[in-house]
């Protein structure tokens, strides 16, 4: 009996040390049961959450946490990423919410103030757009100017002719930078679209190959276009933006095929996904690079970028398109080889055309 009491004593110090160190903790802690009841919260889930006791307790969570996107994340059971959703009592603090399985079918909230991350993520959109702006009007003014002496006598006097070609390459390259800057705080900035129209992939991408093909410089590069698309297939979503990431993703094949090269553009259906592909048969990409492809100024070579006149952001704006979207960028490349982008979307975007659209390709031939 003595034994007995003795162990009872220790287990319930354990459990006592537990729920005091789990009260001190500064992130919002909740227990839940398999079917989502309230078992136990600590200080901060009271603070953030407003959960009261006793009255919270065995309390289903998505009843008293009642924003859709949470309720949206607790439903469909897919754990894997955090959702943020304003506080129930403070709306102005934004919480970052992560439920993690454990135990025997256990759950356990773990909520994050990152209200902070906000400010500081907002405070440097506005100062790239305010700056983006700034640069725009002196960029425009040096470019005319530039212009007017290349067509002057003095653009050409073989001494000033060289310069001149330059400081007009340049410009149009920081141009190019300011532009993608803004557009890209213009998809940070944006609420995420509904899915207002039915895009068709198909004439998009013969669009796009068009747009291409005028790109293309015999003295630098001769290209293959391959288009094979799912006409029946189209997308709910934005045409504009979808034109952007898909511009910008053959571009960046262009920039980087060698002469001769192909590059296949690719809409089909996969199961319950669509699959969007831009694949060159270029230099590739390291594989210890391909994480950091989206990330805002990333080269994998920046000799290489500058001198083929990237700006850097062209898969940033790649990767917002597709967060509008629902969609994820699949990239797969071997070096020497050549690479494939691949946008995929979810199920619930994709819609069969009527019959009584013709076939668009013969419109693009």
């Amino acid at each position: 009996v003595q034994r007995n009491r003795r162990r009872k004593r220790m287990l319930l110090d354990i459990v006592n040390r537990f729920r005091e160190s789990a009260m001190a903790l500064p992130d919002a802690t909740v227990t839940l049961n398999e079917e989502g009841d309230i078992v136990w919260w600590n200080d901060m889930a009271r603070r953030l959450f407003g959960l009261k006791s006793p009255q919270d307790l065995g309390q289903r969570i998505d009843n008293l946490l009642r924003h859709p996107s949470f309720t949206r994340y607790f439903q469909e059971g897919d754990f894997q990423q955090a959702v943020e959703i304003p506080s129930p009592v403070h709306p102005q603090i934004t919480i970052s919410v992560r439920v993690i399985r454990y135990g025997n079918k256990e759950l356990l909230l773990v909520g994050q103030d990152v209200t902070r991350l906000h400010r500081l993520e907002q405070t440097r959109q506005d100062f790239v757009a305010n700056v983006s702006h700034e640069l725009k009007t002196p960029l425009t003014v040096v470019s005319g100017y530039v212009e007017t002496l290349q067509d002057s006598e003095i653009g050409q006097d073989p001494r000033w002719r060289r310069s001149l070609e330059q400081m007009a390459q340049q410009t149009e390259r920081m141009t190019a930078i300011v532009d993608d800057l803004l557009y890209l705080t213009k998809l940070e900035t944006k609420a995420v679209p509904l899915r207002k129209s039915a895009v068709n992939i198909g004439e998009l991408l013969y669009s796009v190959r068009a747009e291409a093909e005028v790109l293309k410089k015999p003295e630098l590069a001769q290209f293959k276009f391959v288009v094979k698309a799912d006409e029946e297939t189209w997308l709910l979503g934005d045409e504009a933006e979808l034109r952007s990431a898909l511009s910008n993703l053959v571009v960046n094949a262009i920039r980087y095929s060698p002469k001769g090269g192909e590059i296949e553009l690719s809409w089909y259906r996969d199961g319950n996904v669509g699959k969007l592909s831009v694949t060159d048969q270029g230099i590739g990409i390291p594989e210890a690079d391909i994480p950091r492809l989206t990330e805002r100024f990333y080269r994998v070579d920046n000799s290489r970028s500058r001198q083929s006149g990237g700006t850097g952001l062209g898969l940033s704006i790649v990767k917002h398109v597709l967060v509008h979207h629902d969609a994820t960028l699949e990239v797969r490349s071997v070096v020497g080889r050549g690479s494939s982008f691949t946008c995929i979307f979810p199920g619930d975007r994709l819609q069969v055309a009527a019959n009584e659209i013709p076939a668009v390709k013969d419109r693009y031939r």
